[in-house]
């Protein structure tokens, strides 16, 4: 987060206050006078205005182990089964999910009441890598995974993805690293060579994983993670 943001979050000046304040030298972040608005706050860093300290409003980071037959957005027409019905009302509406992930899909699904933070991990010019375990209506050959490799022009732009693991001895199963956001990307990928998914779970999203979390389960993510995360 940058540092005008950081200040006026705080709820010590308003935003215009808050630059004043800053390219007025009385901003310190460590002991040093910090001059520039638009420096990147770390996790780590201690922000002071003359002799009082600043702290931000405290955000909360959660990671879920999201199940199939449950949707992501706040809103739906269809009256379907929705993620946040499974988290505690009194943070609930603190929260929105950082991307997306199907009806159909299961995994690790961020959340969290920090709109930079859910901008850095969502927004495409970040590239942020995901994995994806699919298990296939058919089996898939080594043309097919040749052709995933070097990359499938979609109607919305080439796709190529980082990395697949597939092995000929379970042809229907296979792991695929992507940093690509497209909506509906595997399926749509697949759909080309007349192949459907039959099961999508996210196995890890940014180097977050949901190992010992059932679905449904979710934990705050640790100062580690987070701070890997907004760095």
């Amino acid at each position: 987060m940058i540092l005008v943001k950081y200040i006026a979050e705080s709820g010590v000046l308003s935003r215009r206050k808050s630059e004043e304040a800053i390219k007025n030298g009385y901003i310190t972040i460590n002991g040093h006078k910090i001059k520039d608005p638009t420096y990147e706050v770390k996790i780590t860093d201690n922000v002071f205005m003359g002799n009082r300290k600043i702290f931000k409003t405290e955000h909360i980071y959660i990671v879920m182990n999201k199940p199939t037959g449950y949707i992501t957005s706040k809103g739906d027409p269809e009256g379907r089964p929705n993620i946040l019905n499974l988290l505690p009302k009194n943070i609930v509406e603190k929260l929105d999910p950082v991307g997306r992930l199907d009806f159909n899909t299961s995994g690790v699904l961020l959340l969290t009441s920090d709109g930079s933070f859910a901008y850095k991990l969502s927004h495409p010019k970040f590239e942020v890598k995901k994995i994806y375990q699919v298990i296939a209506s058919k089996p898939l050959t080594k043309k097919i995974i040749d052709s995933l490799i070097d990359g499938i022009k979609l109607e919305d732009g080439l796709v190529t993805p980082d990395n697949i693991k597939w092995n000929e001895e379970a042809p229907t199963h296979f792991s695929i690293e992507l940093h690509s956001g497209k909506y509906r990307i595997i399926r749509r990928l697949l759909k080309i060579f007349g192949i459907f998914v039959k099961k999508l779970h996210r196995s890890s999203f940014a180097g977050i994983n949901v190992k010992g979390l059932q679905f449904g389960d979710f934990r705050p993510l640790t100062k580690t993670e987070i701070s890997k995360l907004v760095n």
